[in-house]
């Protein structure tokens, strides 16, 4: 008597579960997770613990549902990259709002006073009583700070874009195309 068992079923790939799922995937995508977490994280900075904590599980595992859904552990590192960029792009913003919210940091001068100030002449400018601390006030730094870290974050945001598209492009493996329904 002879049982046909039908064809010996496909072996196993490395890296790969028994029900599909790629475990170099989750591996990539667990990694890109935590840095986002820990971006939003620090983002959040200014509201505490819990802020800091609700950002990093939330950004984290927002971040995981997303990337787990990749085809490749390249195209998750890559689609991580730029979802990192844009999180640090919006840092600054993060960090500094509270602040311009609650009234500790203005968006203009507040009480600037000069004396003797001549604009033209044999000077183009002459300040008599007018000096940064005055101008200042406490007031500006905190949006010269915003404006300077926000350059900053968007140049290593670009860099991350940049990161992202090499490693996606370095996919060894192809991708699967969607199933078209007849």
């Amino acid at each position: 008597m002879s049982v046909d068992m039908g064809e010996a079923p496909e072996e196993q790939e490395e890296g790969e579960e028994g029900d599909g799922v790629d475990l170099k995937v989750v591996a990539a995508a667990a990694a890109m997770a935590a840095v986002a977490g820990a971006i939003a994280g620090y983002a959040l900075m200014n509201f505490g613990v819990p802020g800091m904590a609700g950002g990093f599980v939330g950004a984290g595992g927002l971040t995981f549902a997303y990337l787990y859904t990749k085809d490749t552990p390249h195209e998750a590192i890559g689609t991580g990259t730029y979802v990192n960029a844009v999180l640090l792009i919006f840092t600054p913003t993060a960090l500094y709002l509270p602040d311009i919210l609650a009234g500790d940091i203005s968006l203009f001068a507040e009480g600037v006073a000069g004396e003797n100030v001549t604009i033209g002449g044999d000077a183009i400018i002459e300040a008599g009583a007018l000096d940064i601390d005055n101008l200042a006030g406490g007031q500006v730094e905190g949006i010269i700070g915003l404006v300077v870290w926000t350059v900053i974050f968007m140049v290593m945001a670009l860099i991350l874009l940049v990161v992202g598209k090499a490693v996606k492009s370095m996919s060894p493996e192809p991708r699967r195309k969607p199933e078209r329904r007849p």
